[in-house]
C-alpha cells in the first residue's frame, strides 16, 4: 500500500512524527500499527515518539511561541513609533 502524502513513505504507509517542520522517524525506530476500527485492516505503521521526540517537539513549540511573542512585541513597538511620528 503506497502513499505520496507528506509524512508517509512509499513502502507501506509509514506515518512519521512532524517535529520542527520536518517529518522524522522515531529515534528508537519503533512503530505501532494503526488499524481501521471498522474492519481491522492495517492502515499503516506510525512512528512511536519517545522521550527524545517529545522533548524536541516541546522545545520547538516553546521557541515558536517565544518568537511569535517577540514578533508581536516588535510589531506593537513599530506601530507605536509610527503613530507617534504622525503627530
Amino acid at each position: 500500500m503506497g502513499s505520496s502524502k507528506p509524512g508517509t513513505t512509499q513502502q507501506s504507509a509509514r506515518f512519521l512524527n512532524f517535529i520542527g517542520g520536518e517529518f522524522l522517524a522515531a529515534s528508537s525506530g519503533k512503530t505501532f500499527e494503526n488499524r481501521s476500527p471498522v474492519d481491522g485492516r492495517l492502515l499503516g505503521l506510525v512512528s512511536e515518539a519517545g522521550e527524545a521526540e517529545v522533548d524536541a517537539a516541546l522545545s520547538g513549540a516553546l521557541m515558536s511561541d517565544l518568537s511569535r511573542s517577540i514578533r508581536g512585541s516588535l510589531v506593537r513597538a513599530l506601530q507605536r513609533d509610527l503613530r507617534a511620528r504622525r503627530i
